[in-house]
């Protein structure tokens, strides 16, 4: 094959100059463009460890919740508990967590209510609980399997344990 493209006289270089394209274009596509997203990532994080200020509360990069009670430069005091504090690198901060809100209100302000027919997270954990009331409530009585002629009953690997 190499001899009949020598033959044929066609050059050498181009399946070269095809490789060097092919890499030109995958830089300009799929890597240049991910690397602007990755700094503008790094830049809001910075931004957003920047804006910290008490009261903040944050999860770490452990995902530890927490409240912050206090701050200098390198680190923040964190609230874990009532009462209980513990001092963490800025650079451990994950992200801030963001203010409740109202599930049942929507950005416009309306309210939605639940529908029946729609099974969704609130229906969901109705039957969780459901199941859990139903895990702490006494097992069923075992019926009376004793013969009433006066021999013993046939003991089952249940009853054998006892």
């Amino acid at each position: 094959m190499f001899y009949a493209a020598t033959q044929s006289g066609g050059s050498s270089f181009t399946p070269f100059l095809l490789i060097v394209a092919f890499v030109v274009v995958i830089y300009f596509v799929l890597l240049r463009p991910n690397r602007r997203r990755q700094q503008a990532a790094r830049q809001a994080h910075q931004d957003m460890l920047n804006n910290l200020g008490e009261g903040t509360k944050i999860v770490t990069i452990g995902g530890l919740h927490g409240t912050i009670v206090g701050s200098d430069a390198d680190s923040v005091t964190l609230e874990i508990s009532p009462g209980v504090t513990a001092r963490y690198d800025r650079a451990a901060i994950a992200k801030v967590v963001p203010d409740e809100v109202d599930d049942t209100m929507s950005s416009d302000g309306v309210t939605y209510e639940d529908d029946d027919d729609i099974v969704d997270g609130a229906d969901l954990d109705a039957t969780h609980a459901d199941a859990d009331a139903d895990d702490t409530a006494a097992p069923p009585a075992r019926p009376n399997t004793a013969p009433t002629d006066g021999t013993e009953a046939p003991r089952s690997s249940a009853d054998k344990n006892d």
